[in-house]
């Protein structure tokens, strides 16, 4: 079990480290996010694509940066959580502190002219 986790994170930090980001807007409030635009993939309406959160100081938990994988609904305008890993270390560096499955609150609307439909809109347009 131990050996398949070191695997599972070796393979994890090393599409960290070959992930292409490209910011999505200017960094607010300590805050910016990333879109890895080599990783989107869009089928019928939908596109899943990672995303990356990268704050200016580290939370309580000692968590810096998030990388996470997103499916939109393009058409709906809305996204749910699929995986999320988290970091001590900006841009996702560094060994996962956490890694978390899919986000029990699943598909969410997205307010417009949000920073979320921007992300929807990068992920969208291929």
């Amino acid at each position: 079990m131990l050996k398949k986790s070191l695997c599972w994170a070796a393979l994890i930090c090393v599409g960290a480290a070959q992930a292409q980001w490209v910011s999505v807007a200017p960094a607010e409030g300590g805050v910016q996010f990333f879109i890895d635009p080599t990783s989107i993939q869009n089928t019928a309406g939908m596109a899943k694509v990672w995303e990356l959160m990268n704050t200016d100081k580290a939370d309580g938990e000692g968590v810096r940066s998030s990388r996470f994988q997103v499916e939109y609904d393009c058409a709906g305008k809305r996204s749910r959580g699929l995986e999320m890993l988290t970091f001590g270390q900006a841009m996702a560096a560094g060994q996962p502190l956490r890694t978390m499955g899919p986000d029990p609150d699943g598909w969410e609307a997205l307010p417009p002219d949000s920073i979320y439909a921007k992300r929807l809109k990068m992920a969208c347009a291929n």
